[in-house]
């Protein structure tokens, strides 16, 4: 499949080093599930205008826009595909994903999501690269306000995707701004966003983690597996004003040939990492007990991190191009082992007490 995925006529179909933002034909049922979820969004926002509380508002707008869990998995995809998801026989690798947060009843999803439990699952497996340092870790944004914090830290919400603040120093921290964040991000549920249902079974908890400076070198490895094998990995140089500067390669580290629609290919890849086999190699231990998982590392300047699992990379709703990569990738993902893996993960949530509770309150296990 290397050689399919590397050779000349799919490399001629990018533009540049861009994959080309193709014009999708939107068929008739997607058409009509996007302008049904549409209106009922506008109508909810005004019924629901004056309700006080925007965590309480925003809910109410959700679940009237949204009548079941099947239309708030299908919207997001058919957004970007421009049709609806065929749950009965998916194919392609969102397609197939997206059947996962529908009928994948695994509650080892929701804990490798965890920012703070998933420190737990990297104990279990003897992670050999260790995660930033955990500074504190609390229920409500007042554990976080109250406490002494360092100069320079990095501060996240446990259950959601982009909630970070980096706080650099020297000055202290805004604690009215602190405080703000935290209660912005307490008032979205990130599982509404695009229906990635595992995540509405993770606790609110916040977390303060070190800071990692890079003064010279920034890298992040994105490790996509599938059942336990390294399938290819997005390297990443650059992110910020100047844009985003991916190369997606095989294990080999030569060029893998597809690429998400719309994200540019770095002109300079990195260079091979010198331990390259130490990355395949931990994202096999990491991701052996799932279906599919992406396994991220952060290389900064001369320290390597782990730094998530990630079951939904960018919401599991863009095409891949070219299209064969895309089935090929869904191919990858055997659904018939569900069951086998549901109950793997049911095993390692009870070893690792999962879900969490406050302090106080007795775990139900």
């Amino acid at each position: 499949m290397t050689e399919h995925f590397t050779s000349d006529s799919l490399a001629a179909k990018a533009t540049g080093n861009c994959w080309q933002a193709r014009w999708v034909a939107v068929t008739p049922e997607a058409s009509q599930l996007v302008h049904r979820i549409r209106k009922r969004q506008r109508l909810g926002a005004r019924l629901f205008r004056f309700v006080p509380g925007a965590a309480r508002r925003n809910r109410l707008i959700h679940d009237f826009t949204f009548r079941s869990d099947a239309e708030a998995v299908a919207f997001p995809f058919a957004l970007k595909q421009g049709r609806l998801p065929d749950f009965n026989s998916p194919r392609v690798l969102a397609e197939k994903v997206r059947w996962t947060f529908l009928h994948h009843r695994n509650p080892l999803m929701p804990l490798i999501s965890d920012k703070i439990a998933v420190r737990d699952y990297l104990h279990s497996k003897g992670a050999q690269i260790a995660p930033p340092k955990l500074i504190a870790t609390g229920w409500k944004p007042e554990d976080i306000l109250r406490m002494e914090l360092p100069e320079r830290f990095a501060l996240k919400a446990s259950n959601s995707c982009g909630a970070n603040h980096f706080h650099t120093g020297p000055a202290a921290p805004d604690r009215k701004d602190l405080r703000r964040k935290l209660q912005l991000w307490r008032d979205a549920d990130h599982w509404r966003r695009h229906g990635e249902l595992f995540y509405r079974d993770i606790p609110w908890r916040f977390l303060v983690e070190e800071f990692l400076p890079s003064d010279h070198r920034r890298i992040e490895y994105k490790i996509m597996c599938f059942h336990g094998e390294p399938a290819f990995i997005s390297a990443i140089s650059q992110r910020g004003p100047g844009g985003l500067q991916r190369s997606v390669r095989w294990p080999d580290w030569s060029p893998a040939g597809f690429g998400t629609r719309g994200i540019s290919s770095s002109p300079t890849p990195p260079d091979r990492p010198e331990m390259l086999d130490q990355l395949l190699a931990e994202a096999r231990r990491l991701s052996e007990d799932l279906m599919h998982v992406r396994v991220d590392f952060l290389h900064y300047d001369h320290r390597l991190v782990f730094s998530e699992l990630t079951l939904s990379n960018a919401a599991m709703r863009t095409p891949i191009d070219p299209p064969e990569a895309d089935e090929w990738l869904g191919g990858l993902v055997d659904l018939s082992r569900e069951a086998e893996y549901a109950e793997r993960g049911r095993a390692i949530a009870k070893a690792l007490a999962w879900p969490p509770v406050p302090p106080g309150r007795r775990h139900p296990g």
